[in-house]
């Protein structure tokens, strides 16, 4: 492929690629082929919807035309894009997380729910949360004023954070091992 044009697909936004797409499938049926066989994949058959009492409209030599469905979703638990016909049931890996207290304050829960001091909400379930590792050596010498508030460093330093749901630092892989689950709409 020409470099101009890979370096300018590589600058253009999301949607100015959708938008130029589109246009190309709209205008060229050997384009629309082609992303039709890689972006589409023939739905699981389901049974019919029952017939009982009904006269068929066709005979049962007939047949419809195979449904649909997209080839890549996004995972409801991990948030990644995978391909539906290579779903393996340890392709997705997360965290799910418990409370959002840590076990440190387990002791002292009635007095966060009544107050909901812990971060505004209270005895709120999660998904996947971390905590500060108050207990080791980690943030030691961390100075707020410094450095800035330990709860926003999550995405920078996950090695100073634990999950809620198993304990281990958050760098470390997921606890639970399952297939993907699609986002449902």
């Amino acid at each position: 492929m020409d470099q101009d044009l890979t370096k300018a697909i590589k600058q253009a936004s999301k949607a100015t690629l959708e938008r130029t797409f589109l246009s190309i499938l709209a205008t060229n049926e050997t384009a629309r082929r082609d992303a039709t066989a890689l972006l589409l994949v023939d739905s699981a058959s389901t049974p019919p919807p029952s017939t009982t009492g009904q006269k068929r409209a066709a005979s049962p030599d007939a047949q419809q035309p195979a449904k649909r469905t997209a080839r890549y979703e996004h995972c409801e638990n991990c948030e990644v894009e995978y391909d539906v016909t290579k779903n393996g049931d340890e392709d997705c890996v997360t965290h799910p997380g418990t409370f959002l207290f840590p076990p440190s304050f387990y002791l002292f829960y009635w007095l966060l729910f009544f107050s909901f001091l812990w971060n505004g909400k209270g005895l709120t379930l999660s998904t996947g949360e971390m905590y500060a590792d108050d207990e080791g050596d980690f943030w030691a010498d961390h100075d707020e004023d410094c450095h800035g508030v330990i709860d926003d460093l999550k995405d920078e330093y996950p090695e100073g954070f634990i999950w809620d749901c198993c304990d281990k630092h958050g760098d470390e892989p997921g606890c639970r091992v399952a297939k993907h689950s699609p986002i449902l709409s």
